[in-house]
């Protein structure tokens, strides 16, 4: 597997801001047939908390088999919310299938780590997007 993220639609970044549109990009080549590729990843504060993850059957796509010796990415864009100043990691997993009947065939720990820095206050792990007014 390897993994890639990018700010704004800009090259690989390591340090992002808040507000920032990302892009996570996976690749993996398969060692065998894989009947129902699953690529995903989850995103992981520095003390280990999962703050959340994404996939690709979470968004209905479902790939064709993978051959073995086949590449593969996949690229997930999202904005990403107002987190604490901290560093963070990407967890990046390739699975046969999903949930409960899922096989993980390869997952990496820590495979990308990236640093938010920003000067808005954040009370908790991360500030939701909120409008405000007075009635």
């Amino acid at each position: 597997l390897g993994i890639g993220m990018y700010e704004n639609d800009k090259g690989p970044t390591y340090s992002i801001s808040a507000d920032s549109k990302i892009s996570v990009r996976i690749s993996c080549q398969a060692a065998r047939t894989i009947q129902n590729p699953n690529l995903g990843f989850l995103i992981k504060n520095e003390q280990g908390v999962t703050l959340g993850g994404f996939n690709l059957h979470m968004f209905g796509l479902f790939p064709e088999p993978l051959k073995a010796g086949e590449e593969y990415t996949a690229e997930f864009r999202f904005n990403l919310p107002r987190l604490e100043r901290n560093s963070y990691s990407l967890h990046p997993t390739l699975a046969d299938g999903f949930g409960r009947d899922g096989i993980y065939i390869d997952s990496i720990e820590n495979a990308y780590i990236f640093r938010v820095d920003h000067a808005h206050e954040v009370y908790g792990l991360f500030r939701f997007d909120t409008e405000v007014a007075l009635v």
